[in-house]
């Protein structure tokens, strides 16, 4: 199996297998774990389809374009990027000379780079509906990136179901967390430090690390129960939040299959098939009820109110 590499750390015979080879070239810039592991998935769904195709991993501190111009000095089949910071020109010159490229978990809108996601509108939407089923009038967020097609998408979701349920926008509490934990941790504070402003019954965080941070700034600053004062989300499964101190309710994304669509829209088996551009590909995640969220008993539905 090939390793991820740096690309600036190639050494001349790892330069002249992936000239020999043909190689997908990938770009990582998030700095939580998961996509690292995500792109190690990759590695070995490539080895066991026997496509004997080795995955690189570009430096993190470069920009895409830049990047991709480095990668096309060898003969790549495919580029994946995780981050979705890449120019129409350099898409252009990626297809005009024969080279898909699918952005994981990512899209450009507008762009006619090809893309597979988990569904984070509709998987926002679950968030939002297992809180109105457990019971909740009042609600906040803890947003992510402002830049990232990601968390708008989420908080899309969620606001538009609770919408859908006679729930005004403006009565929505939206705090900005950066997607860290810290900033889950002063995001809390803000929330919670004015004491005009009501407690929610429910706080929905965009991603898991969030919703950790501010669950045990809920608890240990705030002495709050988790869910019995308050009921608390996240968004993506890591391993983490399902550990018992946090037994964190949340949506999954479904890895696995985000990763095979990904390896199809590549078409490694028939590298001479055109290529499709601008394929979206949003795939449903799986809500995963854990102890943040009372889960609601057996057969209970909820109808939903449509604005008029």
């Amino acid at each position: 199996m090939w390793p991820l590499l740096p690309a600036v750390a190639h050494v001349d015979a790892e330069r002249q297998r992936l000239r020999d080879r043909g190689a997908v070239e990938s770009r990582d810039v998030d700095v939580d774990g998961r996509r690292v592991a995500v792109l190690r998935g990759l590695v070995t769904d490539v080895v066991h389809e026997q496509h004997g195709v080795p995955v690189a991993a570009v430096d993190p501190g470069a920009e895409s374009d830049d990047a991709i111009m480095r990668a096309l000095q060898y003969q790549i089949d495919g580029i994946i990027l995780t981050s979705a910071q890449i120019s129409t020109r350099m898409t252009t010159i990626c297809h005009e000379r024969g080279i898909p490229i699918v952005l994981f978990n990512r899209y450009i809108p507008g762009s006619d780079a090809s893309g597979v996601r988990c569904d984070n509108v509709a998987g926002g939407g679950l968030i939002a509906e297992a809180f109105l089923a457990a019971g909740a009038k009042t609600f906040a967020m803890i947003t992510g990136d402002p830049r990232g097609t990601t968390s708008k998408d989420r908080v899309r979701g969620f606001t538009e179901r609770l919408m859908e349920d006679g729930i005004k926008r403006s009565q929505i509490a939206e705090i900005a967390g950066g997607s860290t934990y810290d900033g889950a941790f002063k995001a809390v504070h803000e929330l919670f430090g004015e004491k005009k402003r009501c407690r929610p019954d429910a706080l929905f965080a965009v991603n898991d690390i969030m919703a950790m941070g501010a669950m045990d700034t809920l608890r240990f600053e705030y002495r709050l129960r988790i869910p019995d004062d308050l009921m608390l989300a996240g968004f993506d499964d890591i391993p983490d939040g399902a550990r018992p101190s946090y037994n964190l309710t949340t949506v999954r994304q479904p890895i696995d299959r985000m990763v095979e669509e990904t390896l199809s829209i590549l078409n490694l088996d028939d590298p001479h098939r055109p290529i499709e551009r601008g394929i979206d590909r949003p795939i449903q995640g799986e809500m995963i009820w854990r102890g943040t969220i009372p889960r609601p008993t057996s057969g209970t539905k909820r109808r939903r109110k449509r604005m008029r």
